[in-house]
């Protein structure tokens, strides 16, 4: 083979290259954006705040705007005390039911100690890439000081 006719090979060989690597980078484009829309994430990432001490989640509940709050403690225990306008939901029934926390909020969640509730906090960041931000209360709740001073706002 002559020079130029090497020339030419290697010029075609490498237009055909590039148009695959064109058509790769456009499937894969495609590919990861409708694995987004069905995922309900449009390259949204949830702030992820992990664990908070007891008093540092109270202050955070006071501060937070439409705070969603998450018990995931047994029925039984909700019904004993809990926080004001907390939803219920047991963290063994996390993984059925996390699509019942409203898009795009920002939650607290929460059992008794401290204990069972990172597994549900998992559960939710990987489950739940839309929401804002994610955080737990590591220890006892503060229920009666954090429904004592929203009773006080509310008057």
């Amino acid at each position: 083979m002559k020079r130029n006719e090497k020339m030419n090979v290697l010029k075609q060989t490498g237009l055909s290259m590039m148009r695959i690597v064109v058509i790769i980078f456009t499937v894969s484009a495609f590919a990861l954006s409708a694995n987004a829309q069905s995922t309900g994430n449009s390259g949204a990432s949830t702030k992820k705040l992990g664990a908070l001490s007891p008093k540092k989640a109270l202050e955070y509940m006071k501060t937070v705007k439409n705070l969603v709050i998450v018990d995931v403690a047994t029925a039984r225990e909700y019904k004993e005390e809990h926080f004001e306008g907390a939803v219920n939901i047991h963290y063994t029934q996390m993984p059925e039911r996390y699509n019942e926390i409203p898009k795009n909020s920002t939650v607290l969640l929460h059992c008794r100690l401290g204990m069972v509730v990172p597994r549900a906090y998992r559960v939710l960041l990987e489950k739940r890439p839309d929401l804002k931000e994610i955080s737990y209360i590591d220890g006892a709740p503060l229920f009666s000081e954090y429904n004592n001073w929203l009773k006080e706002q509310n008057k």
